[in-house]
């Protein structure tokens, strides 16, 4: 009687770990992905600031040529 329910508790126990084991593994991955998902919305955001550098850019180049075809 003692032995099965020792293993009873045993089995319980090594379930419950097993258990615990998956839900951090679950956990885990969950994070990596947000961080992955936030690490490509950083890179669009610069890329788009980038982009906006560039136009600005251009554009007073633009101004630039046309005070000096002005002149």
């Amino acid at each position: 009687m003692r032995r099965k329910k020792r293993r009873r508790r045993m089995k319980r126990m090594k379930m419950r770990k097993r258990d615990d084991e998956s839900e951090k593994e679950k956990k885990d991955e969950d994070e990596k992905e947000v961080e992955e998902e936030k690490e490509e919305e950083d890179e669009k955001e610069e890329r788009k600031e980038k982009e906006k550098d560039d136009d600005d850019d251009e554009e007073e180049e633009e101004e630039k040529e046309k005070e000096i075809e002005e002149e």
